[in-house]
Formats: structure tokens, C-alpha cells, sequence
């Protein structure tokens, strides 16, 4: 190959390159139109440091490669190349710019993940507790390990105990182990759509949960645990093999929500006029008769949901409450 072809080829090779370069440009142009979607993102700095460049690149090129191209039409072959190297060498810079920043962007984001108090294995399909989380450098203030594929929990859950907030639903747990009663700064539970038959009787050390979720669960009955939670404000017990509710519902004072959709209670016991602090009742889709006169004493009562049951009477305070809603089927 003679010093001639060497030449045009050589150019050649970089005039292609520069061509790709622009087409690259086309569609990163196009992509950075986007970066202005978020309302105020016109005013980010950072994101014009981005885009202007990449924006300026053709006012660069294009006088490049015009000089290349006459460069090289008077065989001043150094000078051509050296012309379409400046373009490419624009782009390559800006490109390991924009990767370190992202590279940073992404260590950034490991380092959060890492050091934030809330912890998600959600759906992962995980059959056994993350040991690892013991390993991180602060402490879990939320953990989310729903929808995965636990049959029992690690009793090592009892280390956690920072947490305030626990979701274990969506998995196939039977039982949980009596560790969990470690977990005092807990305030909100979520353990629906499980197997849960029952509840250790360590739970009732939970004094500081607000909101509990057990829907979904072949729980029978209540556990008694359940019934001494203080400060218990939200209890969701959606859909559960419910017959009747225990006598030790009306020590739940401090119950706001209580929601009983689509179990099978046949009756209320009139302890739930103890429940001072309730505001919402819902009973739809079970096999209630009638309803205890006690509720009509709820002084915060704001809501009684009945709908679909087989209401055949109801006492007289109770049928003239504001609060109830729906009747029978």
C-alpha cells in the first residue's frame, strides 16, 4: 500500500468516526430534552453544565471537518487528520466527564442505600433472613422483606432493635419467633397474606405499635397479644377466618380504625362500647344479625360500614346513628 492510500485511509477512518460522533450526538440530544421534564429544572445549573456542551458540539465539529476535508484536498494529510481529531477529542472528553459523574452518581447512590435507615428486600424471592443487613454501618430504622418466600423468620430479627417500621406480608411464614418481642420501637407492623396461626406471647411487648395489619392470616381468633397492645391505634384483620371477636377487644382504648371486612363474625361483643377512641368501623361482608347497642355510646364514631350482611333488627339507638352506613344484603 502506497503512502497515498495510507493517507486516505487514514483519513477516511477518522472522518467516519466523526461521522458517528454526530449521530451519537442526534440521539443525546434528543435524550437530554428530557432533563427539563421536572417543573424548575430550567433553573439547575447542573443541568445546563450538561446540555450546553453537548449542545455546542456541531458548532465544533462542523468547522472541523471542513477544514479536514480541505486539508486534505491539498495533501496536507497531517493537517486533515489532526482537523477531525478535535471533534473526536471533544467527544471523548466530554464522554469520561459525563461517566465519572456518573460513576459518582452511582457509588453516591450505594453509599445512601448502605447508610440509610430503610431497608428493602421487597420481592426478591428470598427463602432465608439477610444476614448482611448486620453488616451495615448504621442502624435500620424500616425494613421491608414482603413478598418473598419466608416459611419462619431468623430469630436474629431481635437484633433490630431500632426498627420502627416492619413489613413481612406476602410471604408463607407460620409463625414468628419470639424475638420479635425485642422490637420495642416498633410503631407500624404490616404481616398480611401469610399463614399465621398464631402470635408469640412476646408480641404484647410492642407497646409502641400504632398500626397492625394481620389480613389475610388463618388466624381463627385474636391473639390475646393483640388485645393488649395499648397504644394501638389502626388494626387491620381484612378477610380472616373470624368467628367472634374476644371480650379483650374493649381494652384497646386507644383504637382509632378497626376494620373487619369480609370475615365471618356472627356477633359483636358488647365490650366494643369500651372502644371510646374509634372513629372507624368497618364490618362489611360478614354474618352479622344485628349489631350491640353499645356502639351507639362511641363518642367519636364516625363511620359504621355494614354493607352485605344478613341484618335481620336493630336496636333503636343504633338504627338512628348518623355513622351507620349500608344495611343488610
Amino acid at each position: 500500500m502506497s503512502a497515498e492510500q495510507k493517507n486516505d485511509r487514514r483519513f477516511g477512518v477518522h472522518f467516519v468516526l466523526v461521522a458517528l460522533s454526530f449521530v451519537a450526538w442526534f440521539f443525546a440530544s434528543f435524550v437530554s430534552l428530557f432533563a427539563f421534564d421536572a417543573p424548575g429544572s430550567e433553573k439547575i445549573v447542573g443541568i445546563w453544565l450538561f446540555v450546553v456542551p453537548l449542545w455546542c458540539y456541531p458548532l465544533l465539529a462542523a468547522p472541523c471537518v471542513l477544514v479536514g476535508f480541505l486539508r486534505h484536498r491539498k495533501t496536507d494529510h497531517r493537517g486533515a487528520v489532526i482537523a477531525l481529531r478535535i471533534p473526536l477529542a471533544y467527544a471523548l472528553l466530554y464522554a469520561t466527564v459525563l461517566f465519572s459523574f456518573e460513576v459518582a452518581d452511582i457509588m453516591a447512590g450505594v453509599r445512601a442505600e448502605r447508610t440509610s435507615p430503610n431497608v428493602s428486600y421487597a420481592e426478591k424471592g428470598l427463602t432465608e433472613f439477610p444476614m448482611d443487613i448486620f453488616q451495615r454501618p448504621t442502624s435500620v430504622d424500616s425494613l421491608d422483606l414482603s413478598g418473598n418466600r419466608f416459611t419462619t423468620l431468623s430469630p436474629e430479627i431481635g437484633k433490630l432493635t431500632t426498627l420502627r417500621y416492619l413489613n413481612l406480608s406476602g410471604n408463607q411464614l407460620t409463625s414468628l419467633p419470639p424475638e420479635i418481642g425485642k422490637l420495642v420501637a416498633l410503631e407500624k407492623v404490616e404481616l398480611g397474606d401469610n399463614k399465621l396461626t398464631s402470635l408469640p406471647a412476646e408480641f404484647e411487648e410492642l407497646q409502641n405499635i400504632r398500626e397492625l395489619d394481620l389480613s389475610r392470616n388463618p388466624l381463627t381468633a385474636i391473639p390475646d397479644a393483640v388485645t393488649r397492645l395499648k397504644n394501638l391505634r389502626t388494626l387491620r384483620l381484612i378477610q380472616m377466618p373470624l368467628v367472634e371477636l374476644p371480650a379483650g377487644i374493649g381494652d384497646l382504648g386507644a383504637l382509632e380504625d378497626l376494620n373487619l371486612y369480609g370475615c365471618r363474625l356472627v356477633s359483636l361483643p358488647p365490650e366494643m362500647g369500651a372502644l371510646t377512641s374509634l372513629k372507624y368501623l368497618s364490618l362489611e361482608k360478614n354474618s352479622l344479625k344485628t349489631l350491640p347497642a353499645e356502639l351507639a355510646g362511641l363518642p367519636l364514631i364516625e363511620r359504621i360500614s355494614v354493607d352485605e350482611n344478613p341484618i335481620e333488627e336493630l336496636p333503636a339507638e343504633i338504627a338512628a346513628m348518623p355513622a351507620l352506613q349500608g344495611r343488610a344484603n
